[in-house]
């Protein structure tokens, strides 16, 4: 029989938590604001589990959310972009370390998950936490429909932060140029041509770093970053300043070989470069967006701008739209004038 609970919460309001036990099976529980939920939905539970039973699907409650994560990193972490996968393992582990590591998985509820993002909200911004729900919804996913370990997605059921909207900070041509000037003064030899190609390829620091010279061809004038944050690669121009960049990055007689920045990003001075420019709040990821603010202001659409930031869909450019105002008017005003409606 399910077991009905009355709990009190910190504000003093009442809830009541429902929680279904049956025989080999791993307990599950819920919480609701009235009574007659918790009832219905522990009819539903028990009924649901014990049809499951019936017909031989029962989540093992010797597989746990430790199990989960451990294989999930050692198979389809692999399938990431490389420039994700230290990201996803440490969203993951958080997760363990949030609902324990022992936990079995088919015993992890909404209420469980959602509880956790509440935690979280208090720790970390509401994109992050979102980022952080995804990954646990992926897991789940993946134990449900490739490894039949789960039967339910508990994270799917659990409601995403609200996020602002994107930040879009951009620098104008006297900003560039005193941007670019400061990293030309730091003793490291990395700074200057890495800001460089971002703001002349909009690319990721995650992707410039892990750029290769088999990768780059100086007399084609184009770069390929491989398994980009989509999952796919990415070829971009390579002209004027960002061309120079890396062929001054070549050694005569030598032939290059391996990453065109071998070393981490240099983060320090980067740091003292962007104050010594009097662009202290700038982040170098505002570099890309420059890069895309100042395709839009040349007359870029939002399809092309996706396409050079390497976006599947117009979501993320839509921040740029503003900017191409212009542009659509001058489309819109020789259509017209073309059909005879100017």
């Amino acid at each position: 029989m399910p077991t009905i609970r009355r709990k009190t919460t910190a504000d003093g309001s009442t809830r009541w938590e429902a929680q279904v036990r049956l025989r080999d099976v791993p307990p599950t529980s819920a919480t609701f604001r009235t009574r007659a939920q918790a009832q219905a939905w522990a009819a539903s539970k028990e009924r649901e589990l014990r049809e499951a039973r019936a017909f031989g699907f029962v989540p093992s409650a010797r597989f746990t959310l430790g199990d989960a994560v451990a294989r999930y990193l050692a198979g389809e972490l692999r399938l990431l972009a490389p420039s994700e996968q230290p990201r996803r393992a440490s969203q993951l582990r958080r997760w363990t370390a949030e609902l324990g590591a022992a936990r079995p998985l088919a015993s992890i509820s909404p209420a469980d998950v959602a509880a956790v993002r509440d935690r979280l909200a208090d720790a970390v911004s509401p994109a992050r936490v979102n980022r952080y729900l995804a990954a646990l919804s992926r897991l789940f996913t993946v134990a449900r429909t490739s490894w039949h370990l789960a039967r339910d997605n508990p994270a799917a059921h659990v409601a995403k932060m609200r996020e602002p909207p994107g930040r879009a900070l951009f620098l104008d041509r006297e900003q560039a140029a005193a941007l670019l000037s400061a990293c030309h003064l730091e003793r490291s030899p990395d700074l200057a041509p890495l800001a460089t190609l971002a703001l002349a390829t909009g690319a990721r620091s995650g992707e410039l770093l892990a750029l290769e010279w088999r990768d780059v061809d100086l007399a084609a004038g184009r770069a390929t970053f491989r398994r980009t944050k989509n999952g796919s690669d990415r070829t971009v121009p390579l002209a004027g300043l960002a061309r120079v960049a890396l062929l001054e990055r070549l050694r005569p007689g030598t032939p290059p070989t391996g990453r065109v920045f071998p070393r981490p990003f240099p983060r320090d001075a980067f740091d003292r470069a962007k104050r010594r420019a009097g662009l202290a709040p700038l982040r170098f990821h505002d570099l890309r967006h420059t890069f895309a603010s100042w395709l839009a202001m040349a007359g870029a659409t939002l399809p092309e701008l996706a396409e050079a930031l390497g976006h599947r869909t117009l979501a993320m450019v839509r921040r740029y739209a503003h900017f191409t105002a212009g542009h659509t008017a001058a489309v819109v005003g020789r259509a017209l004038e073309r059909f005879g409606l100017a």
